[in-house]
């Protein structure tokens, strides 16, 4: 995507300047990769959850669409719980020709990321060889008696855009002041989604994101705008070969509950 269109978005955001750019002019494609043991029998996130309209009205923050592919599913009970998330999380996103997708934030979702069994989600900060990688556990769908956590999946999709936690010095709740309603603020101290009325600009002001976050987002090579050609299929991953996130990987997760 030419700079010159996101940054005529971004004076726009800036400015308030009207009719200077769409509502969103920029797609951001998600491979939802769903995991399941061998015999595809048991699944992570059975009911294929996404939280896409709670994602849309957060990214709309920075004139960004979700585009939500097709689901996949990887059969393979070894991943299915992820019991260190610093070494079977990066092996899992490793595995290239599995449902992974070119110049897409390829989201694998698994039943935990912990041992302990209550982390919510982990992302490679950053993009790899052309694609994003996150991880999303199905404590994100039962948080708060299932009212759901709907705001990891954009918190996890914020880390492949390039955003690094909000709140400089976690675990620790502390300044900036505004810590609890920024989306990137780690799981912890971050006042959690559970209702799309509490996200900014209503309600609570919930998931927010301040024009430097939206600035580097917007940097991203994985937006798409209307004149784009459309993604890669699937296929064409084996061009690229395995073994290429090696040396590459920066996860982001919070202590304690992940994200």
């Amino acid at each position: 995507m030419g700079r010159i269109g996101r940054s005529l978005f971004l004076v726009a955001l800036l400015t308030g300047i009207p009719g200077l750019a769409p509502a969103a002019p920029f797609s951001l494609y998600v491979q939802p990769i769903q995991v399941c043991n061998d015999a595809g029998t048991v699944c992570a996130n059975s009911a294929q959850t996404l939280y896409e309209a709670e994602g849309d009205k957060i990214w709309a923050q920075a004139g960004i669409d979700l585009v939500f592919l097709p689901w996949v599913q990887f059969l393979e009970t070894d991943y299915l719980s992820i019991t260190d998330p610093s070494i079977d999380a990066t092996e899992l996103f490793d595995m290239w020709g599995e449902g992974h997708v070119p110049g897409a934030v390829n989201m694998w979702f698994v039943q935990t990321l912990e041992s302990a069994g209550t982390a919510y989600g982990i992302a490679l900060l950053g993009t790899v060889v052309g694609a994003g990688f996150a991880a999303i556990a199905d404590a994100v769908f039962s948080y708060a008696g299932g009212a759901g956590r709907r705001d990891t999946i954009a918190h996890e999709i914020g880390h492949v855009l390039g955003l690094p936690h909000y709140n400089f010095s976690e675990p620790a709740c502390t300044p900036p002041a505004d810590s609890a309603q920024n989306l990137m603020t780690s799981g912890s101290c971050r006042s959690p989604v559970t209702n799309i009325s509490q996200i900014t600009p209503d309600g609570a002001m919930l998931a927010r994101l301040t024009s430097a976050q939206i600035a580097t987002a917007l940097e991203s090579d994985l937006l798409f705008d209307e004149a784009m050609e459309p993604i890669p299929e699937p296929a064409s991953l084996l061009l690229l070969g395995g073994g290429l996130l090696l040396g590459h990987r920066r996860l982001r997760r919070r202590g304690g509950k992940g994200e």
